[in-house]
């Protein structure tokens, strides 16, 4: 009686409710943390160490500008800090006006709605004695959730030619509620300008 009442409490132990519950708190838990995908381009045989000076321009702005938090003026003019900053750290000199500089840079920012499926399967694992086994059929469970990804390009352009030098994209997941948004400008151009290996020529 006792080793089958130890069965059955194992039997519930690893039923699929309870492995429902853990997946499903793993998963959440993955998509918590903001996954950031990311990628640059550069036109070829260009010398990047002749320019010296830089300055942010202007900003695109996406047709779809429902989202005030993101496009603000506040969120836009931090964005411009923070490529500063890159390409300063890159030996980059910000110009006073577009006219003196040899880079003008360009940025854009837009959230788009997005679904994430995952599917796991169950196969429904039973209990003798001490020892498991599967019994069938086995299920499979799919799992939707909606998410909002925000995008941020980047374009790097020689002053005089208007010729588009070199492009950085990137895309990540932002908070519902927008608290993590500065954070998450931060963490996007650290990643981009991390593939900008083109300091500039020392006098």
């Amino acid at each position: 009686m006792k080793l089958n009442f130890q069965n059955k409490m194992l039997h519930k132990a690893f039923s699929f409710p309870l492995w429902l519950t853990i997946c499903c708190c793993l998963w959440i838990s993955a998509c918590s943390s903001s996954r950031i995908t990311h990628s640059t381009d550069r036109a070829p045989a260009v010398d990047f160490s002749q320019y010296q000076s830089f300055v942010v321009v202007d900003y695109y702005r996406f047709r779809n500008d429902k989202y005030p938090v993101v496009n603000s003026e506040l969120s836009r003019q931090r964005m411009a800090r923070l490529i500063t900053e890159a390409l300063e750290g890159k030996g980059l000199l910000p110009a006073s006006e577009a006219a003196a500089a040899q880079l003008h840079v360009k940025f854009r920012m837009d959230l788009q709605t997005q679904q994430e499926f995952q599917q796991s399967f169950n196969n429904n694992w039973g209990w003798t004695g001490w020892r498991s086994y599967p019994f069938y059929p086995a299920t499979v469970n799919t799992y939707q959730r909606q998410y909002e990804e925000l995008t941020l390009v980047v374009d790097i352009v020689d002053a005089q030619s208007g010729r588009l030098l070199w492009q950085g994209w990137a895309f990540a997941e932002i908070d519902k509620k927008r608290k993590k948004l500065p954070a998450l400008q931060a963490a996007i151009v650290a990643r981009l300008f991390a593939e900008y290996p083109y300091p500039a020529a020392k006098k």
